[in-house]
Order: structure tokens, then sequence, then C-alpha cells
């Protein structure tokens, strides 16, 4: 399984110019998730295929980039472009699905949502936990931003509004966090 970056690079040489154009043409109209960015058409419009690969990872994480990607490749009928960029990837499904051990619960509802209440209230530990997600999940202003509250209430509110445009992955990047510097708590609200 190549890595996102690498896999992104290869599909986006795969397209030819005009087709290039195109993929950058309905990556500007895509419909992003909540707590994203479009990428401004000023700065797809010049962009290269190695750019465009930098802007994607940047603006969206390299999962949610991954989905992004898959369903640009497939709105501009690429979709053996698309097929090979998700074997690349990983994904047999065409788009990142929750790995076997997700912390779900038999309604499908994930830890960090289920307990949404008890972790603003209860969890201590924020400044580690944004560390952890910085960079790969959070990106440097969200984690700006989120810092800049004054109490640990405040920075996981903040923290949560952010979590609703974040897909299976992650909210397990998120989950393995809490358990990483929250064990206890963790492992009480798992038990009730």
């Amino acid at each position: 399984m190549a890595n996102v970056r690498d896999a992104l690079i290869a599909a986006l040489e795969d397209l030819e110019d005009a087709k290039f154009r195109e993929f950058k043409f309905k990556l500007k109209g895509f419909p992003v998730k909540s707590g994203y960015n479009r990428i401004p058409w000023g700065q797809l419009e010049r962009a290269d295929r190695l750019d465009l690969t930098d802007k994607l990872i940047s603006f969206y994480q390299k999962d949610y980039a991954q989905e992004v990607t898959l369903g640009v490749l497939r709105g501009i009928n690429m979709n053996n472009v698309a097929s090979d960029f998700a074997a690349a990837c990983g994904s047999s499904n065409w788009l990142p699905g929750p790995p076997a051990n997700a912390p779900e619960s038999r309604a499908g509802e994930h830890f960090i949502e289920r307990h949404r209440k008890s972790l603003i209230d209860r969890v201590t530990a924020v400044s580690p936990i944004l560390d952890e997600l910085h960079g790969d999940v959070l990106q440097p202003e969200q984690y700006d931003t989120i810092r800049s509250q004054r109490t640990s209430q405040e920075k996981m509110r903040s923290l949560y509004d952010c979590v609703r445009g974040w897909n299976v992955a992650c909210k397990d990047k998120f989950y393995a966090a809490l358990k990483k510097h929250e064990q206890h708590l963790v492992a009480d609200l798992e038990g009730n």
C-alpha cells in the first residue's frame, strides 16, 4: 500500500493535461464537508501536479484528501484512475472505511460522538491530545484557535466544532489520543 501522497501524485500524473485541467475545475466546485474550506481557484488554477498534491493534503489532511480525490476523479469519469488510486491507498471500496476495531456502538455512533458531553466536561489533558492531532487531523489555524481558548471545556467544545467535518479515520485518531492521554476516563466511559 502506497502512502496517500505518493498515490495522489501517481493519480494526477495519470491524467492527460486536458483531464488535469478538468480535475482542477471540478475540484473548485466540489462540495466539501463542514469544517473544511475549498482550495481557492487562484491557487488551483496555477498549480501543477505536485503543488496540487500539497494543497490537497494541507487543506484536507490525508484521509479526507483521498475521499475528495476519489470523488473528483469519478466526477470527471476517470473511474480507471480512481480505481487505481483507491487500490494504491489500500481502499477496496473507493472510500476509506472504518477499521475492523473501530470504536463504534451497535447503532454505528462513534465513541467520541456517543460521549461528547462527558468528554467536554471531563477531559483535562487537552493540550497533549491537540498535539497528537496537529498536522494530521487539525489544520494549523484550527489548532491555534482551539489552543487560544481559556478552559479545558472551552477547548474541547472548540475541538468538537471541528469533529463535525471529520471522517471515521480522523475520529479514530482522536479516540486513540484520548486512550493515550485520558486512559482512565476512556475506560470509565467504555464501562458505562
